[in-house]
């Protein structure tokens, strides 16, 4: 009757060791799944020290990740007070590691199975917390870290097959913590690239910001076309200057939409790649007459194929219209010379010429006196053009400023100016009696007073009266000059006092000048710290008043005017 029963008590045993082992090969199965699909460091350290305890039922246990050298930091721990020891550092000298390299198994150190060398026994009896099982992970001949594990639940020995069974798991945990360490490089890697990514593109955007600020906000006009000579890009200057205004131009042809034909032309020379760059002057007449310098170069990609043109528009006419004016003031020049040089060798070679006793005294005297006020006349001019010439030098012009009498002044000054008048006009002057002196320079008050009365005759070529009234006002005299001439429209008013600058009209084209007397009677008055304006009505004539002040000031304290 023994013999059945001890058969079935080892069938029994058999079949629970089958259990057994298949329960293991079961876990290690579904561990190494799950370590497999763990990608970030921490969690596949964690769920490594939860597998171990939970096959071998010990107490606690942590893993410990190699760092430099022989030591070692507990990244992952569990149960009991593993969890103090969270990143603390284990030493191993260099000949136990070689030791567990060598046998790349689990060892028992603790307890009656544990057969240790001295030096491996004493290494890991340092550790803060006493461990039974040492489990050495491995990738190929090299140790990337350890699971230590506390003794089992009651005391419980570990087993040849549960030995077996970690070494399997370890060398699988080996591998996914490498894994794990790789994406957590790339991972690194990727996000520096993103972020060196954002940083460029926040550094491309700020240039284009800067690039889009740049050319919407500059002076020229700029449009591009493509290959294909359709405009992919315009800023608002060029809309501007070619009357496109808020018309949807992009995606047009360029020869649909421009305003004239040289421009398409100096497009289409670099288009057709005659050459890299042109330049053209362009002219637009509507709605007013402007004048562009037109410069056209290629885009091209880095292997030189034509991707499209882009083209710049400077606006010169304020140069265009300066050079011409530069051109009639030196043909205006040679003639204002010339008219007095010939009147005076007329008179010189008439009196020389003559006998003795041709003329008598009072006509050798009025041709005398006509030679004189020629050359003062010519004195005048020259004077004027080196005034110009040196405030055209950023040099200052002199004045001497003195206490001047203006009503004597003033009236010397208009009766002079009959002397070039005809019988169309009358010269009025409107002076009170009581005015105080002024602080000025005599020779520059002469100076201007004569060429706002010379204006004033020269732009009221049918005659009437031209009137100058002297009045104090507030510190200051005031001194104006009235005519009932061509008169003048706003927009001119505004641009009377710039250098070479002439009102054109129809009524004012047969009139001869330099269009720098305004100009630097602007700069002689405000040099005396007083103020220059006009009023003017078209058709009716024009008022010129300056100030001269009563007292000696600095240019910033004079009083302004209207």
């Amino acid at each position: 009757m023994l013999q059945p029963n001890l058969r079935d008590d080892q069938l029994q045993q058999l079949h629970e060791e089958l259990n057994r082992t298949a329960f293991q090969l079961l876990a290690v199965n579904q561990a190494m799944k799950m370590l497999g699909s763990v990608t970030q460091l921490q969690q596949t350290l964690e769920l490594t020290v939860d597998m171990f305890i939970e096959m071998t039922r010990a107490l606690y246990g942590c893993v410990m990740l190699a760092q430099r050298g022989s030591e070692f930091t507990v990244k992952a721990a569990k149960g009991g007070d593993a969890a103090a020891l969270l990143d603390r550092r284990i030493s191993l000298p260099p000949k136990a590691l070689q030791w567990f390299k060598a046998g790349r198994k689990p060892v028992i150190v603790s307890g009656e199975t544990a057969n240790l060398p001295d030096h491996v026994r004493e290494a890991v009896s340092r550790t803060p917390l006493p461990f039974a099982l040492w489990v050495p992970l491995m990738v190929a001949d090299r140790i990337v870290g350890f699971v230590v594990l506390s003794e089992k639940f009651r005391g419980a020995p570990f087993t040849g097959e549960e030995l077996d069974v970690l070494a399997t798991l370890a060398a699988q945990t080996a591998i996914a913590i490498e894994n794990a360490k790789l994406v957590q490089r790339l991972k690194g890697k990727v996000q520096l690239a993103n972020q060196e990514l954002r940083q460029a593109n926040r550094a491309l955007s700020l240039e284009m910001a800067k690039l889009q600020a740049i050319v919407e906000g500059m002076a020229d006009g700029l449009f591009v076309t493509d290959a294909n000579n359709r405009i992919t890009f315009v800023n608002p200057a060029v809309r501007d200057y070619l009357g496109w205004g808020d018309s949807a131009v992009e995606g047009m042809s360029l020869q649909e939409c421009a305003p004239t034909e040289t421009l398409t032309e100096v497009v289409n020379e670099v288009a057709t790649g005659d050459t890299d760059q042109s330049e053209r002057e362009l002219i637009i007449t509507e709605p007013l007459r402007r004048v562009y310098a037109a410069r056209a170069a290629a885009l091209r990609d880095q292997k030189k194929r034509l991707q499209g043109v882009v083209a710049v528009l400077s606006d010169i006419t304020a140069l265009k219209e300066l050079a011409d004016m530069k051109a009639d003031f030196v043909s205006f020049i040679v003639h204002e010379l010339r008219t007095p040089l010939t009147s005076i060798q007329g008179f010189i070679s008439t009196l020389s010429n003559c006998p003795p006793g041709s003329f008598d005294d009072e006509t050798v005297s009025e041709f005398y006196e006509i030679i004189h006020s020629e050359c003062v006349r010519l004195l005048g001019m020259i004077n004027e053009l080196l005034d110009v010439s040196r405030l055209e030098a950023g040099r200052p012009l002199p004045v001497s400023i003195a206490e001047v009498d203006v009503p004597p002044l003033v009236a010397d000054i208009v009766k002079m100016q009959e002397y070039y008048t005809t019988g169309r006009h009358f010269l009025v002057t409107e002076i009170p009696d009581d005015l105080p002196t002024v602080q000025a320079d005599k020779d520059r008050v002469i100076q201007i007073l004569t060429n706002l009365l010379s204006n004033a005759i020269k732009y009221s070529p049918n005659g009437g009266q031209v009137t100058t009234r002297v009045v104090a006002d507030d510190g200051q005299i005031i001194i104006s000059v009235s005519d009932e001439g061509l008169g003048m429209k706003p927009e001119d008013v505004s641009r009377l006092f710039t250098r070479y600058h002439r009102v054109i009209t129809e009524d004012t084209a047969r009139i001869r000048g330099t269009g720098l007397g305004l100009f630097l009677t602007s700069q002689l008055v405000e040099l005396q710290n007083g103020r220059i304006w006009c009023e003017s009505e078209y058709g009716k004539g024009s008022t010129f008043f300056f100030s001269l002040p009563r007292q000696r000031l600095d240019p910033a304290e004079a009083p302004p005017g209207p």
